[in-house]
């Protein structure tokens, strides 16, 4: 079941949204503090969560093709934040579950840590300081992980 993003924000913050909901392009449910939970299975283009507070965790399934922004998200408990090296504008990074497998989220990047490893390499230097604290994060999120 494929819906407009209007009728999935909706949906999904009087807490009716069906499990497995495909969202025909992006997601915005920013600064919805009163949110708590998204449907198991949810698919969609992007996702924008920021200032989600009431956010506890990132549902089971959930599938984001393009970027997720979870930028304030203060109550997710199934999440490892790293803070990027100084000098870098960069908000906060999260290591999350998405798309089947542990994630990375670098502002518009989301992809495996692997992937990022490499991008970060590439940019930064091999065995740069930014690569080392987003490793030290997904050892924590993999540690947190039953």
């Amino acid at each position: 079941m494929t819906i407009t993003p209007d009728n999935a924000r909706k949906l999904i913050l009087a807490g009716t949204a069906p499990k497995n909901m495909s969202v025909g392009s992006g997601l915005d449910l920013t600064g919805c503090t009163g949110l708590t939970a998204l449907p198991e299975g949810l698919t969609c283009d992007w996702l924008d969560l920021t200032g989600c507070t009431g956010l506890t965790a990132l549902p089971e399934g959930l599938s984001v093709g393009g970027w997720l922004d979870l930028t304030g998200c203060t109550g997710l408990v199934n999440v490892a934040w790293f803070a990027k090296p100084a000098g870098n504008e960069s908000r906060p990074g999260p290591v999350c579950h998405v798309n089947g497998g542990t994630r990375v989220s670098l502002g518009c990047w989301l992809d495996t840590p692997e992937a990022t490893y490499a991008a970060i390499a590439k940019k930064y230097g091999p065995d740069s300081e930014y690569e080392s604290i987003v490793r030290e994060a997904v050892e924590r999120f993999e540690g947190m992980q039953p």
